[in-house]
């Protein structure tokens, strides 16, 4: 309550009493701004988790929207903006991983297989063989999955040697007699004389 009395010109206020915030209402307070910025810090760990998740799933395309939606926010941490960066980095890398269809896998193989079967092709893919992830519905396979596959199935490696064997430039071996038979050809033309072997 204020008392105030006009004394020569200068006004005295006495018994004033001003009003403050109890101690209560200070902790309350307090507690307020705590509990949203625990909130804030769950929300921006959901999002950053949830976006893992779906990355792991092999839901890119939402993935990239969850990340999108999150670093347009000017108020997300450095810390959070680097992780949703590398998740998004992480993607990218993925699909360069695994850019080949079912028909670009079994296109490799039958360069090292000519009379590869489809079935042949779905059992060792069901079999794990050919490693492959789900990305945003399709089936993409590793870049090396054809290559690996003689590395992990035995049956693999059989169909490949049934093949005849081929040189290291890709052409097939002659027999030795054709090789031996030019030795002697390019011997007499050199008049090389080949030493002559005897049996005691």
């Amino acid at each position: 309550m204020l008392h105030s009395s006009e004394q020569g010109g200068v006004c005295t206020v006495k018994d004033a009493q001003f009003s403050r915030p109890s101690i209560l209402q200070r902790i309350s307070r307090i507690g307020c701004a705590m509990l949203l910025t625990v909130i804030a810090c769950e929300t921006r760990a959901g999002t950053l988790a949830q976006v893992q998740q779906l990355v792991d799933a092999g839901q890119f395309s939402s993935a990239e929207a969850h990340i999108a939606q999150a670093l347009a926010q000017p108020s997300l941490s450095s810390a959070d903006r680097s992780a949703l960066t590398f998740e998004r980095e992480r993607m990218r890398r993925i699909l360069i991983d695994f850019s080949l269809t079912a028909e670009d896998a079994q296109k490799r193989l039958r360069r090292q297989i000519p009379d590869l079967s489809s079935t042949e092709f779905a059992a060792w893919d069901a079999a794990g063989l050919l490693e492959h992830q789900v990305i945003d519905g399709r089936t993409l396979y590793f870049n090396r999955a054809p290559s690996n596959l003689f590395r992990l199935s035995e049956a693999a490696v059989k169909r490949r040697n049934s093949r005849r064997r081929r040189s290291p430039m890709g052409r097939t071996r002659p027999p030795i007699r054709i090789i031996a038979r030019c030795a002697m050809r390019h011997s007499r033309r050199a008049n090389i004389r080949w030493p002559r072997v005897t049996y005691a």
